[in-house]
């Protein structure tokens, strides 16, 4: 009887994780950067970013999709000023913006800031 109930409950967690499953279960999170950077190149569903400033300075933030600064603007810069007690931001999209050439982060700023791009190479 225990044995049979053990395999009913593995089947059933099967089935649920199944069920859950989707496109959001791939996203990916980049590694902590701190400067301009390509994310990736070629297509890619991007979700968001995650920031954490100083607290001191401004930080300035242009997309692109691009290999570069020069590729096309995605959306109007973000400018995030300190405010002494909050030192995390966030962007984020829904539904993602789809890329197709690369996937460009431009950041200004005189501090430090750290920041993680949030992102999804499936369905594309």
């Amino acid at each position: 009887m225990f044995k049979k109930s053990i395999i009913t409950l593995l089947v059933l967690f099967s089935l649920i994780t199944v069920c859950f499953a989707g496109p959001g279960d791939t996203m990916k999170a980049s590694i902590d950067y701190t400067t301009d950077q390509l994310v990736h190149t070629g297509k890619i569903n991007l979700y968001g970013l995650f920031f954490i400033l100083d607290g001191a300075n401004s930080v300035t933030v242009n997309l692109y999709d691009g290999i570069n600064a020069t590729g096309k603007t995605l959306v109007p810069q973000f400018v995030f000023s300190p405010d002494g007690f909050e030192n995390y931001r966030t962007i984020g999209f829904n539904p993602p913006l789809q890329l197709f050439t690369g996937c460009y982060v431009d950041i200004t700023t005189t501090g430090t800031t750290t920041y993680k791009v949030y992102y999804n190479l499936d369905n594309l």
